[in-house]
């Protein structure tokens, strides 16, 4: 399986204030074309670190989120074996991407999604 992790990101209520703070914090600007009121990413190289505005928390318990990105064939597998092993489906194919929302056994979220820009 050609598996890696693509991005992390953190929920936040105050997505603003903490642009400003990792902005200054690392001296790195947004990626341009990622900076929205909802969601900021900035670009580390191999693996993307973002913010995400999350207002009403309604998944899992997670603060941090791994995004784990594979082949497009790969996905539906690994939507199986979530369920197969204990974990639940909580959103699947959003944003136009073969991809779900995850939680495992206990209660941590994470994504599965294609490979994409």
């Amino acid at each position: 399986m050609n598996l890696k992790i693509r991005t992390i990101y953190f929920k936040s209520q105050n997505i603003a204030q903490l642009r400003i703070f990792y902005s200054k914090l690392f001296k790195i600007t947004p990626k341009i074309n990622k900076d929205t009121e909802e969601w900021v990413e900035f670009d580390f190289g191999n693996i993307n670190f973002a913010l995400i505005l999350i207002l009403d928390e309604k998944y899992g318990k997670s603060n941090c989120v791994p995004v784990f990105e594979c082949k497009n064939e790969e996905v539906s597998n690994l939507k199986q074996k979530v369920t197969d092993l204990g974990g639940k489906v909580l959103m699947v194919d959003y944003d136009g991407f073969n991809s779900a929302l995850c939680i495992d056994p206990e209660g941590n979220e994470f994504e599965i999604t294609t490979f994409h820009n």
